[in-house]
This record gives C-alpha cells, sequence and structure tokens, in this order.
C-alpha cells in the first residue's frame, strides 16, 4: 500500500496538467478544469503503473515517504490521456 503523501503527488500532478491545458487553450472554465484534473489524475495514474510494470527508465523521480514516484511518467500519461479523451470527444458524427 503506497502512503497517502504519494496519492497526494498524483492529484498535484493532474491539476498542473490540468491547468497548463487550461492555458494552452487561451480560457478558462472551473468545469473545464476539473474535467481535466480527473482525466490526468486517470492518466497519471496509469503512468506510474506504466513505470511500475514495465520498469521504465527513470527520468525524474521523487521520494515520497520512502517509495519512488515517477514524475515524468505521471506527467506524460496524465498529458496524453486527457488530451486523447478531448481529441475524442471532439469528433465531429460521421455522416453528417
Amino acid at each position: 500500500m503506497l502512503p497517502l503523501k504519494w496519492y497526494l503527488m498524483l492529484v498535484l500532478v493532474a491539476g498542473c496538467v490540468a491547468l497548463v491545458q487550461q492555458v494552452l487553450r487561451l480560457r478558462w472554465s472551473r468545469r473545464g478544469f476539473l474535467l481535466g484534473s480527473a482525466l490526468a489524475l486517470v492518466g497519471a495514474l496509469a503512468g506510474s503503473l506504466f513505470d511500475r510494470g514495465l520498469q521504465l527508465p527513470d527520468l525524474l523521480q521523487l521520494r515520497v515517504d520512502g517509495e519512488p514516484f515517477p514524475l515524468v511518467w505521471s506527467l506524460i500519461g496524465g498529458a496524453l490521456f486527457a488530451t486523447a479523451i478531448e481529441r475524442i470527444g471532439r469528433q465531429p458524427a460521421r455522416g453528417s
């Protein structure tokens, strides 16, 4: 079981990813930030799990209560997942 601080780092990473996405869009909405944070949280968790499972190289790793936290892989996973879901949601209906 990972410590609570480790999961709080995931939430912080997800918030940063969502904030950057809002800034790059040049518009701010609370709903967009919360939705982006939730999607980025899933992606950050997936990125950290990929790092552990696939034993990816440690690009930048933090120690949180003695446990390694893969910062870069969490950021990459959060950004990729949130962006992919956003792009899928924007696809126009086919045949219209």
